[in-house]
């Protein structure tokens, strides 16, 4: 994918700020060239929790160590948020990581509010059923929206045996629909593929402590079954790890201290980023880059600061009661409070600043986060006097064959306007076939 097909407009300083390109070449060498502050402390926690999910996903699969590459080289890191299904293009940035000089590794983020984003639950695929009144066949991992929908994902149960046994037999009857109507289409062979992939969503589901490792778990085996070799890191994991923490909470001071200054930067990077539409709303006073989970209800709401005297207070600004004092918001009183809320305080979108602070120097991003890089770029300039790491538009849309779209043009119907996913690419194709049709949707 190209940057014009993002930002239609001319670019602008706000592209500029941010460092956005997509050239592969041109990016590494700006990477090279980045002046990153040391990452020691990073790569050896994300190295230990790298080694520890594999471990826990059983994939028998030993990452290269981040640690012992050459520390004269840019730390190369992408993000994604692990779902239950993906487009091609969101995998994307793990194939081109695989391209980049150690040390890379990629962030899966298993945190979020439950209803944020339907790919944490549920996935459509095109209907091979023509007789259908709706086009697309939505396969549901993780019901219950409406019980959920507030939660973080860390506090919603993985799917149980029923539920996957109900997905798993939509799938089947999709496989025979569409080998009715695709010549060629083996229904043999797409079943024992179906099984393959069925074997990492049962393990899935068996070792999982909550719907956010649900999806960790199965997007590792399935992506070490497909051969990519790049270490895996759970940036909530990354998030609570010892040796990361006092760097964030050195991060956090001048988000509480100089918090207005954070907030105009923000606003006036949304408005600078109007023009390319950057899709973040106005913050508004005493906005935080975080937020918090509830233990008792397992609500994930946001977080803001409030002077009180010489004192600041974190309260929760949402719809759950919380307040907790900090002090004079240094580093140790920051620490103190992300220690007492290990497991529940998380980032929001401004999460990419504590990477680039503790090392990272130089991003891949999807056509979604790439917006948001504005905005982030701006901040860093103005609360740290520091330029955006080398940021490369990593993404790209599949418009290859798809048994079920297949299925129904073969019918006449109209297309079910859906892009075809990795889950539906596992079904018909092999998993070198799979790689390959990644690999084309970023180059």
């Amino acid at each position: 994918m190209r940057l014009h097909e993002v930002f239609p407009d001319p670019p602008n300083a706000s592209l500029r700020r941010a460092a956005v390109c997509d050239d592969w070449e041109a990016f590494v060498a700006a990477a090279d060239r980045h002046p990153a502050p040391p990452a020691a402390t990073l790569l050896a926690e994300a190295d230990a929790l790298a080694a520890r999910l594999e471990a826990r996903a059983e994939t028998g699969f030993v990452p290269a160590r981040l640690a012992d590459a050459d520390p004269a080289r840019p730390v190369i890191n992408a993000g994604q948020q692990a779902y239950i299904d993906y487009r091609l293009g969101m995998v994307a940035k793990v194939d081109a990581l695989e391209g980049c000089r150690a040390p890379a590794f990629c962030d899966w983020v298993e945190y979020d509010t439950f209803a944020s984003d339907r790919l944490f639950s549920r996935t459509d695929l095109p209907s091979p059923d023509p007789r259908n009144a709706e086009p697309r066949l939505t396969l549901r991992f993780h019901p219950g929206a409406r019980t959920h929908g507030k939660k973080d994902l860390r506090s919603v149960p993985p799917p149980d045996a029923a539920v996957l046994a109900r997905v798993r037999a939509e799938l089947r009857g999709a496989v025979t629909l569409a080998a009715r109507a695709v010549p060629g289409f083996d229904p043999r062979a797409a079943r024992r593929a179906l099984d393959r992939v069925w074997e990492d969503y049962a393990f899935a589901a068996a070792r999982a402590e909550h719907a956010g490792d649900f999806n960790l778990l199965w997007t590792t085996r399935t992506l070490r079954r497909l051969g990519w070799r790049t270490p895996f890191v759970p940036l909530g994991e990354l998030w609570d790890a010892p040796g990361t923490m006092r760097g964030t909470a050195e991060t956090l001071v001048p988000f509480v201290r100089e918090n207005a200054c954070f907030v105009e930067a923000a606003n006036e990077g949304i408005r600078l980023a109007a023009p390319h539409d950057c899709g973040m709303s106005p913050r508004p006073p005493g906005h935080l880059p975080l937020a918090l989970t509830d233990p008792a209800s397992g609500i994930r709401f946001p977080l803001r600061v409030v002077r009180r005297g010489v004192d600041h207070l974190i309260e929760g600004a949402g719809p759950v009661p919380f307040t907790a004092s900090v002090g004079g918001a240094g580093e140790d009183e920051l620490l103190a409070f992300l220690h007492a809320h290990r497991g529940r305080v998380t980032p929001n979108v401004f999460a990419p600043i504590f990477q680039f602070r503790a090392g990272v120097g130089g991003v891949l991003n999807g056509k979604g986060a790439i917006r948001y890089t504005l905005v982030v770029a701006h901040v860093l300039e103005r609360l740290f006097g520091i330029p955006h790491p080398p940021n490369f538009l990593c993404a790209g849309a599949y418009r290859g064959p798809d048994p079920f779209a297949d299925a129904r043009a073969a019918a006449g119907a109209p297309p079910a306007q859906v892009e075809p996913t990795l889950l539906t690419r596992l079904i018909a194709a092999d998993p070198a076939a799979v790689r390959a049709e990644v690999a084309a949707v970023w180059r």
